[in-house]
Parts: structure tokens; C-alpha cells; sequence
């Protein structure tokens, strides 16, 4: 049994690290890839812990739902599951991944863009997905080095019919 755990430790070690170039001083850096793997991968996990204890909350406390869901935003943070787990926390909300922005652009300019900013007064462009005129996207999906982004048509109207 303890092989099998030793095993799925090293393989999602694996999945969440890093997989681009050096950096400085760093052996690796994180792709744009690996930062929305990392994206995906938080919101399945914030929202699962805050249906979980939102649900307990409201069954066992007879508590509002979003109550629970602000305990969870404590459990999941810092507080809690860096205080008890910090090597768990920081596999799920690694340091880099903190201060990307992702913005889908529904009107001009079109296209997707993740920023990084960790540095509020100078953002950073990190990646840029542009579309062809008279066409929005706001989907991405990633897999290793391949990021796939939806493009839709803007409606018959022109730019102004959107949805």
C-alpha cells in the first residue's frame, strides 16, 4: 500500500511542477501550460471544499450555505491547510501561480490574455491568444504544452450582438 501512495505522490509531484525553462537561478519555470493546469485544478478544489463544508455547515451547524463557504476559504488558505500541510498547499497554490490574471476579451481587443501580476504596477503579459476580426474567445482549455482556446463568431448584428 505504501508503494502505491509513494507512487500517486510522485506522479501529481510530477503534474504540478514545473515543466519550462530555467529561470535565474531557478532549475525550471512554470509554462503557460502548467499555469492554467494550475487554474483549473484550484477551482475544482475551492469549489469542491466549499460545497463540502457549506453543506456541513448548513446540515450539522444550521448555518447559511455561504457561511460555510467562508470557512472553507480558511481551511483551504494559510490558516489551516498551511499550517497542517504546507507541502500540500504549496503543490496546489505554488507561489507563481498566485499572481496570474486570465482575461477573456468579448469586445476589442478580442482574444484571451494571462497576466502576471505579481508586481501591480507593472503587469506582464505572459501569453496572448488573439482571434480574427468579427470573432471573441473566452474558453481555454490546456494540456501540457497545447492550449486550446474556443472562438466564437460575434452575432448576426455585428460586434454588438454578443452572446
Amino acid at each position: 500500500m505504501a508503494g502505491i501512495w509513494d507512487s500517486l505522490v510522485e506522479t501529481l509531484g510530477s503534474l504540478l511542477g514545473p515543466h519550462g525553462p530555467p529561470v535565474g537561478a531557478q532549475a525550471q519555470s512554470f509554462a503557460p501550460g502548467d499555469f492554467s493546469v494550475h487554474f483549473f485544478l484550484q477551482i475544482a478544489v475551492i469549489l469542491l471544499a466549499c460545497r463540502v463544508v457549506g453543506w456541513i455547515a448548513r446540515r450539522a451547524f444550521g448555518q447559511p450555505q455561504v457561511v460555510g463557504e467562508m470557512i472553507a476559504g480558511v481551511v483551504l488558505g494559510p490558516s489551516l491547510l498551511g499550517l497542517l500541510f504546507p507541502s500540500v498547499q504549496a503543490a496546489l497554490f505554488p507561489a507563481p501561480t498566485r499572481n496570474m490574471l486570465y482575461v477573456g476579451h468579448m469586445r476589442p481587443t478580442s482574444g484571451t490574455t494571462i497576466i502576471d501580476v505579481a508586481d501591480p504596477r507593472a503587469p506582464k503579459v505572459v501569453a496572448s491568444i488573439p482571434v480574427r476580426e468579427g470573432w471573441h474567445s473566452h474558453k481555454v482549455r490546456v494540456c501540457g504544452d497545447i492550449m486550446i482556446v474556443n472562438q466564437e463568431k460575434f452575432g448576426k448584428s455585428g460586434r454588438g450582438d454578443i452572446g
